[in-house]
């Protein structure tokens, strides 16, 4: 991937998000799909780690509680 980017950037800057992923998504199609995959996982449930960590556990009379409710 390197041949794609300049060998030096000014200091304090770095290639262009969005150019950096086209050439990823290009070059890597299938990792760049399992990284975001793995990425969303990690954000949007509760199997991730950051999930585990951040859920709340309640008792069993407090879902059934939940669930009644419209």
């Amino acid at each position: 991937m390197m041949s794609y980017f300049p060998s030096k950037y000014p200091k304090g800057k770095q290639a262009p998000r969005e150019y950096f992923f086209n050439v990823l998504h290009t070059l890597y199609p299938e990792f760049l799909q399992r990284m975001l995959t793995h990425a969303h996982e990690q954000r949007m449930t509760a199997s991730g780690q950051r999930g585990q960590e951040e859920a709340i556990q309640i008792s069993e009379f407090w879902e059934e509680q939940l669930k009644a409710m419209p």
